[in-house]
């Protein structure tokens, strides 16, 4: 871990995800990782400037199918979402809706629905996330009473 975000593994991760959008695997793969580098805040910023929300974003709309995809692309989100100061970009690049897409498309995968709350929970912590987080969450947790 610590040699990746030393040696900017984490901007190659990105470039990788990038140059093969179409490749399911590589999806999976390098979302995965994001998710386990972004556990602590060093892996977020590191994460942030390699604009891993932009291409795990990209990835989630190529793979939309895919609930591995979805599922680690959503545990991004999440853990970025840990940083106050990060939550208002997710939510301009429109993550509370991907979530909520995530949750929509895969109401039967445990994972999915664990990071997608755990994302949306972390926004509404944001005054300014707040009524935008809450209101997918609300549409969440109607898709989850049906």
């Amino acid at each position: 871990r610590a040699l990746l975000l030393a040696e900017e593994g984490v901007g190659a991760i990105c470039q990788a995800l990038r140059g093969h959008m179409e490749s399911a695997s590589v999806a999976v793969k390098a979302c995965g990782a994001l998710w386990n580098l972004t556990f602590e805040e060093d892996g977020v910023a590191a994460a942030v400037e390699a604009a891993a929300v932009e291409a795990v974003t990209a990835a989630l709309r190529q793979h939309s199918l895919l609930a591995d995809v979805q599922a680690a692309g959503v545990a991004v989100f999440a853990n970025i979402a840990v940083v106050a100061d990060r939550r208002w970009s997710l939510i301009e690049a429109d993550v509370h809706n991907l979530v909520l897409r995530a949750m929509e498309d895969f109401p039967n995968s445990e994972e999915v629905a664990v990071q997608g709350c755990r994302a949306l929970f972390l926004l509404s912590f944001d005054g300014k996330c707040k009524p935008l987080a809450t209101q997918a969450a609300e549409r969440a947790s109607f898709l989850a009473a049906e």
